[in-house]
């Protein structure tokens, strides 16, 4: 349009959001005309444009300015890109000219200078995104960039602009900047958007923190690169709980959700108890967690148990040794080590404070000896090295753990052991004496005297057919009076023994009212009323050493403390847990009950704590002395990836790892124990990366230079003259096989390393037909495109001599750390006489054959060995047959 005519008619008119309605060119920068009812007729006056009413909103939306109508002055900086609050266009006359080359708009003339129109100033928006412009106020006027390529253009094609058009290091450098602007101000947008939402959310998430870090994080990750992702521990730590409930579930949620990779886990993992013992990183997470903790934050009690597993070899890559055997003693090559049976493992719990940790672990066999009161004295140095003061120790009533009371010398009337001078109390867990009692009482009753019943003592019998009967009546009654009494409580048997819950719902309170009633309404024997004596009598017992709360309707139930009167209760209690006896239900001969002893010691360790700790603290918490923190810990073992009551020694080791790190698990409903709602004690999360880093490594370090050490001793040990092994003769399919391995490792190098000279040492291109190459023969597909390599003559006795000293040294190296490593600086000696004439590539062959070679007989003799295992075990089981009817 001409933009200088006079009265230019509307109707002609036509806008673009993209261009400027003046000089009808893309300019650099695009402005709306204000809403301002008295700035928009001073610009239309300006611009000498005639807007009729009818068609004036269609003009403020679509019409707009370019920057080169306006001065330098009417902008807020040298940008361009925000017009102050008083600025006006003007018109682009032809003999308006350029005052300098570094001008990028002509000066306007003093009749065009108005500064009595009020324009505020807004950011300049893109003009791709006018559509979503806002109408704003009357105050409002926005200013666009456009998205054009292009500089600066004249009102016409005929008018003169080498000013505008004219390209200098200054103008190159302020478009630059303009788009670095436009860039920052486009994601300093998206942050202020995306900021705004958050607060949102985190405040419709205030009652739920862990689902508002997962969402952020989701949003976070979601926009990086796979390869680019940095994930925080608390992450990890997350990914780690959803990995150990199903890792199928968790690679499925990878597909829909930012989660670490399964790589990423085991590294975050790696170095944290990865072997058997106590581990050192754990140790020092301790000092620096106890550093921080009070004095009575800092008792403790130390729990151990043992866990069964499955028994069986494993070589673990990680540790490069074999996993299975026991270690809890060194074991020479010359006797075979046992088979590992069980995993003993070592936990801190918290008195005061509900924390718990784990200290360490090893493996154990049930047909070996060794000795148990070192790894618990052991055990107690290590948290005294962290300031943690242990009270007692806790475990159940395995002989193993009978034998260890003991070798302590802890007696029902010294129920204490010392540990440097240090009084260390020793009990067993008040749970499993429970389920003890309730198997006696069922297996054979139980003898007891009663004060209560007569003015004499007199001797009682607690029988289970009182309790049978009971639920036989009871559960034909239309309204039960003992409704929780089930079939699965009466029939216990195989597993249900172990389960605690269902022995303190026999030996409970409503058991002994219900028994009271029906022997009142004479509808069970009369002498029912002792067994009911006997149960009232164990369900306090139990309370008062399984107390969870300060305060509790039940007065047993309570916490221990000064006038609680559980001390006058155990003191009642203990002559007469003494004279119980227990006599066989088939001979009636008198049998020895290690659950009463057990019960005695544990009642007097607890009086003797009372005494101690009573004073440091206010009350205490009874059931922080019992195992259900160690128990809910082998649970979450086994239901690792689903049901696995026992796993190997390599799958134990490894979810351990991750156990720990995870903080732990919830447990399921039907768990063995109750919730002991313990935390873990170090949390890996507040650890920054450089702390980790330095907890974690610094072991790995000393290790290395040790096993360095015993690679070269071992290597020097061994006899270094091949030939003078006693070499055993292979026979015709061994070297049939062999030969089919060293051409398969031959395959495997020359894919790697492509090498002309390497080929014709390694590999037989005629494939000529030996004694030792028949298996090969039968293997081929097609002669003229096979994958098979044929090995050399000479290749192939290489690897026979590899097989002889390995097989010799087997032996030797078999139960140690480190097991490839001694096997490849042994084989090293061997001479790879085929390359004598290729030296360039001999190490790197030679070290590329040993390692393959050593990791492929160390799985095939493991998996000898566990064949032999269950061979001999099935062996010993007595086969019964049943006769063919």
């Amino acid at each position: 349009m001409d933009v200088n005519a006079e009265n230019v008619g509307y109707q002609k008119m036509k806008f673009s959001k993209r261009t400027c309605s003046v000089c009808e060119t893309p300019g650099s920068k695009l402005f709306r005309i204000p809403l301002n009812e008295n700035v928009h007729k001073k610009w239309f006056s300006v611009l000498k444009w005639d807007v009729p009413p009818e068609r004036l909103k269609y003009v403020l939306d679509n019409a707009r300015v370019c920057d080169r109508h306006f001065s330098e002055w009417c902008f807020t900086s040298t940008l361009r890109q925000k017009l102050i609050k008083f600025a006006c266009p003007f018109t682009i006359r032809e003999d308006i000219q350029s005052t300098s080359s570094d001008n990028f708009s002509a000066l306007p003339s003093a009749a065009f200078q108005c500064t009595s129109v009020e324009v505020c100033e807004i950011e300049p928006l893109c003009s791709e995104s006018m559509d979503a412009e806002p109408s704003g106020s009357e105050s409002i006027m926005d200013a666009e960039p456009s998205c054009s390529e292009s500089f600066m253009f004249s009102p016409t094609s005929s008018h003169n602009t080498s000013s505008h058009l004219q390209v200098t290091p200054k103008t190159k450098k302020i478009k630059n900047l303009r788009s670095s602007v436009s860039k920052l101000k486009k994601k300093l947008y998206e942050k202020r958007t995306s900021s705004r939402f958050l607060v949102q959310l985190q405040a419709k998430l205030a009652d739920k923190p862990q689902l508002y870090n997962f969402v952020t994080s989701q949003l976070r990750m979601q926009c990086k690169d796979s390869k680019g992702r940095r994930w925080s521990a608390k992450e990890k730590t997350f990914a780690l709980q959803i990995y150990l409930h199903s890792p199928s579930a968790y690679q499925l949620l990878r597909k829909y959700f930012a989660f670490p990779s399964k790589a990423t886990l085991h590294r975050y993992t790696y170095n944290i108890a990865k072997s058997p013992g106590f581990c050192k990183n754990l140790v020092k997470c301790l000092k620096s967690q106890t550093s921080r903790m009070s004095e009575s934050d800092r008792l403790c009690v130390l729990l151990v148990d043992e866990m069964s597993i499955k028994p069986g070899l494993k070589y673990a890559t990680d540790l490069d040794s074999v996993d299975g055997f026991s270690t809890v003693k060194k074991h020479d090559f010359k006797e075979d080590a046992p088979f590992a049976t069980q995993a003993l493992v070592f936990m801190a719990r918290g008195i005061v404070k509900n924390w718990k940790q784990i200290l360490g672990y090893h493996f154990t066999s049930s047909s070996e000896d060794y000795n148990f009161s070192e790894l618990i004295h052991e055990a107690i140095d290590i948290l005294h090295s962290c300031e943690i003061e242990v009270v007692s120790i806790v475990c159940d009533q395995g002989p193993t753990n009978q034998s260890l009371f003991r070798e302590l010398n802890v007696t029902k009337d010294k129920p204490f052991f010392f540990h440097n001078s240090k009084k260390i109390f020793a009990m067993f867990d008040p749970p499993h004496l429970l389920k003890s009692v309730r198997n006696n009482l069922k297996n054979h009753g139980i003898f007891f005297e009663d004060k209560v019943a007569s003015v004499k003592p007199r001797t009682c019998f607690a029988n289970w057919s009182h309790i049978e009967k009971l639920y036989e009546m009871d559960s034909k009654k239309k309204m039960s009076a003992c409704r929780r009494l089930t079939k699965r409580h009466i029939e216990v048997s195989g597993l249900k023994k172990m389960n605690v819950k269902l022995a303190a719902q026999v030996l409970s309170h409503s058991v002994a009212a219900a028994l009271n009633l029906y022997v009142k309404a004479t509808d069970i024997d009369s002498q029912a009323s002792e067994t009911s004596e006997f149960v009232y009598k164990m369900d306090k017992i139990f309370d008062s050493v399984n107390s969870r709360s300060l305060k509790h309707q039940k007065k047993e139930m309570c916490a221990l403390t000064e006038n609680s009167g559980h001390v006058e209760l155990w003191k009642k209690t203990i002559p007469w847990i003494e004279k119980w006896h227990i006599r066989s239900s088939k001979t009636g001969r008198k049998i020895y009950a290690a659950c009463k002893n057990g019960w005695l010691i544990t009642l007097n360790a607890f009086i003797g704590i009372s005494e101690i700790l009573l004073k440091k603290i206010k009350f205490i918490l009874t059931s922080r002395f019992s195992q259900d923190s160690l128990e809910n810990t082998f649970s979450t073992l086994r239901r690792r990836g689903g049901f696995r009551d026992n796993p190997d020694a390599c799958e134990f080791r490894h979810t351990i790892q991750k156990v720990i790190i995870s903080n732990f698990l919830k447990q399921s409903r039907g768990k063995n124990c109750q919730d002991d709602e313990a935390y873990s004690l170090i949390d890996f999360t507040c650890f920054n990366k450089k702390e980790l880093l330095d907890i974690i490594s610094s072991e790995d370090c000393a290790a290395e230079s040790v096993s360095a050490a015993e690679n070269v001793s071992a290597a020097e040990n061994v006899q270094q003259d091949v030939d003078t092994l006693n070499l055993n003769i292979l026979d015709s399919v061994e070297e049939n096989v062999l030969s089919y391995v060293s051409g398969y490792f031959a395959k495997k190098y020359l894919l790697l390393n492509e090498c002309i000279e390497c080929q014709k040492l390694m590999v037989d291109e005629e494939k000529i037909l030996d004694n030792h190459t028949v298996f090969l023969d039968f293997k081929e597909y097609d002669t003229s495109k096979s994958g098979l390599k044929w090995p050399t003559n000479n290749l192939f006795q290489y690897f026979v001599t590899l097989h002889e000293v390995f097989s010799s040294n087997f032996n030797l190296f078999f139960h140690k750390n480190n097991i490839s490593k001694k096997f490849n600086a042994v084989l090293s000696k061997v001479n790879l006489e085929v390359f004598i004439d290729h030296i360039e590539h001999k190490e790197k062959v030679q070290f590329f054959l040993i390692s393959s070679f050593v990791r492929m007989m160390i799985r095939h003799k493991i998996k000898m060995k566990n064949n032999d295992f269950i061979h001999e075990t099935m062996s010993r089981k007595k086969l019964k047959y049943v006769p063919n009817l």
